[in-house]
C-alpha cells in the first residue's frame, strides 16, 4: 500500500516596520502561494506587516 504525498503548509510572517528576509532553502521541494504562484523558498523577502501562507 502506498501512501499520499505529503502536504506541508507554512507560513512566514514579518511583524516589524522594515522589510525582511528569510532562507528557507532546507525544505526544499516546490511551494506554492495561496494563489498559486510558485516560489522558491531559499530567498524569500517580505514587505512591514506581511503574511506570507504557502503549500506543498
Amino acid at each position: 500500500m502506498s501512501h499520499p504525498p505529503q502536504r506541508r503548509r507554512l507560513g512566514l510572517f514579518n511583524f516589524t516596520e522594515y522589510p525582511a528576509r528569510a532562507s528557507l532553502d532546507a525544505l526544499g521541494g516546490n511551494y506554492r502561494t495561496a494563489d498559486g504562484q510558485s516560489i522558491w523558498l531559499a530567498d524569500v523577502e517580505l514587505e512591514p506587516y506581511q503574511a506570507l501562507l504557502v503549500r506543498r
